[in-house]
């Protein structure tokens, strides 16, 4: 995509979803009426395969309104946590306000801009479907510049068909406009669960080691994917 379809394409994601800016809730954000049910062990699943925070410096971008902000500033030393849409920031802060090692940003994770070596983990949700094939990349190696040595970068996507809002409860029906469409997969039930996580460690140099466990257990245990074959 040139740069004007980039920000038309970006503009259609943040017109999904500034639909939902009125209740930013849990259920929102996980485009599920059900969501309450599941996020506790969707949640644990996610944090289970994080690095030790101690001491640690986090940037946790596509944030929404602080799910995982919220127990990442936990342990961490310092959390950074961005999003696109203002509403979910402001209710981020308002869920964290008794958290004193928070910062909030509003903006997208393109544009985003951090110091080199300033933060020991890079944490995505469901974030890479929003990009395309060469923001992926230019995102990949910002996260890499960002990373100090021994960081951590997470990737956690949904490998299925495109969530609607049909199930929201009024007049929203058009279908979250990501570059994920093409997945089909079974479903569980009516809500989808099929993921897909990357752990990327970064080192003084290449290779960088990449963990992809689905369900809880892992395939391709330890891969080495050198940072050059992804440009």
């Amino acid at each position: 995509l040139d740069t004007m379809a980039a920000e038309v394409r970006r503009d259609s994601f943040k017109t999904f979803w500034d639909k939902f800016s009125d209740k930013p809730d849990t259920n929102s954000m996980m485009l599920n009426q059900t969501a309450n049910d599941l996020e506790a062990s969707d949640r644990a699943d996610i944090l289970s395969s994080l690095p030790h925070l101690t001491n640690k410096d986090v940037v946790d971008i596509g944030a929404g309104i602080g799910r995982f902000t919220t127990v990442l500033a936990e342990t961490a030393r310092w959390v950074h946590s961005t999003d696109f849409i203002e509403s979910f920031i402001a209710k981020n802060q308002e869920r964290n306000t008794h958290m004193g090692n928070i910062s909030y940003q509003i903006g997208d994770a393109v544009h985003l801009q951090m110091d080199e070596k300033s933060v020991d983990l890079v944490f995505t949700n469901w974030l890479m479907m929003y990009l395309s094939d060469r923001e992926v990349i230019e995102f990949l190696f910002n996260a890499m510049r960002w990373l100090r040595a021994d960081g951590y970068l997470h990737l956690r996507e949904s490998c299925s068909e495109p969530s609607t809002a049909r199930w929201y409860g009024h007049l929203i029906a058009s279908t979250n406009p990501t570059f994920m469409d093409f997945f089909k997969f079974t479903c569980f039930g009516t809500f989808h669960v099929h993921s897909c996580y990357l752990l990327l460690e970064q080192s003084e140099g290449p290779p960088v080691v990449v963990y992809t466990p689905i369900y809880g257990c892992w395939f391709g245990s330890r891969l080495v994917w050198p940072l050059q074959t992804i440009v």
